[in-house]
């Protein structure tokens, strides 16, 4: 819904859904939104689940957003003036905020405060300074040429059930590649 509800509604949404039974509401939602499509029967984790919608756009950029992660309403808006002043950038990532936390005891792994607006390439950059998997877009050439994600790692997988956007964005750097991290493109 948070992502159908962009101030700016000129791209398409692919949900990649790896349920074992198929969801009716999201099958009517589909048929009444042309925007929307949805991908089924694609195996089981996360980086399956990207893998698949990177063979499956055919668009110069490919936005991922975790399924528990809320965009603002203008994070299309300001993805695209991102993308105006910082034309050359192959990763775009932005603040994630703790808005959406559940009560309790617990660690906000996948909070990613951003405060000021910055373009890092190079291998000497960590990986975890350009973002975190959960709401990313990059150039899908680039991460086509990278060959996606390592499908051994990620949610879903037993036997290593994280790290596969720090893999990606080893890769990404080791290539020469840049990233844009900025505070004007917000999600919870």
């Amino acid at each position: 819904a948070a992502i159908a509800a962009q101030s700016d509604a000129g791209f398409d949404i692919l949900v990649v859904d790896q349920s074992d039974e198929e969801d009716p509401g999201l099958a009517r939602r589909a048929e009444a939104e042309p925007r929307l499509r949805v991908l089924r029967g694609t195996g089981r984790g996360l980086s399956v689940a990207r893998n698949a919608a990177l063979a499956t756009v055919d668009t110069d950029w490919i936005a991922f957003v975790d399924d528990d992660c809320l965009l603002a309403p203008d994070w299309v808006v300001q993805w695209r003036d991102a993308l105006r002043r910082h034309p050359g950038v192959a990763f775009v990532a932005g603040h994630v905020g703790t808005a959406n936390e559940p009560p309790g005891d617990h660690l906000a792994a996948a909070a990613r405060p951003v405060e000021a607006e910055r373009v890092l390439s190079g291998p000497g950059v960590w990986p975890q300074h350009i973002g975190y998997g959960v709401c990313m877009a990059l150039r899908t050439d680039v991460a086509r040429r990278l060959g996606g994600w390592d499908e051994r790692l990620g949610a879903g997988v037993a036997e290593f059930p994280a790290a596969e956007d720090m893999d990606f964005n080893f890769r990404l750097l080791a290539r020469g590649e840049s990233a844009l991290v900025t505070p004007s493109m917000r999600s919870v």
